[in-house]
């Protein structure tokens, strides 16, 4: 299976993705990784292991529908079998979502839309369809409290 990565920040979901395929827990391939962050983390990541990457955001293509029809574009040309939002920060468009209708996965860390969080917009991740996407798998946990404290302290 190809995999495309959508990400915005330091790729820590990725690096897992890249972690169980080299482990052989994933019978997959990741075959590029695109960021609308220049600087991201994830960018980084897929750069020091080989794997292509692309630059989408506002600033390469200050047009939406562009934008869109680029990413699309990229993925199809590299015979993307499932996208992967990990921590994709923007909306996908409706070419993308068109293309890839079904084969788009978010690993959104909360259950979405109830447990955004403080600013969530759901119009960030799958316009007019949040509420309608089908969770495949989800799960609560409770939060460890030194890992909550952690967190809280580093801020």
């Amino acid at each position: 299976m190809k995999i495309g990565v959508l990400a915005s920040h330091a790729g820590s979901t990725l690096q897992a993705v890249l972690d169980a395929v080299n482990d052989r827990r994933l019978d997959a391939r990741v075959c590029i990784v695109i960021s609308n962050n220049s600087g991201s983390g994830a960018l980084l990541r897929a750069t020091s292991m080989g794997i292509p990457t692309a630059h989408i955001s506002s600033v390469t293509h200050p047009d939406d529908s562009a934008r869109d029809t680029s990413m699309r574009d990229i993925l199809l040309d590299r015979q993307v079998d499932l996208v992967l939002l990990a921590g994709y920060m923007k909306t996908i468009g409706s070419a993308t979502q068109a293309a890839f209708d079904g084969r788009i996965i978010n690993t959104h860390p909360s259950l979405l839309p109830k447990f955004g969080g403080a600013g969530f917009r759901a119009a960030l991740l799958v316009p007019s369809r949040l509420d309608r996407v089908a969770a495949r798998a989800q799960r609560c946990f409770r939060a460890r409290q030194s890992s909550v404290r952690d967190r809280r302290a580093a801020r």
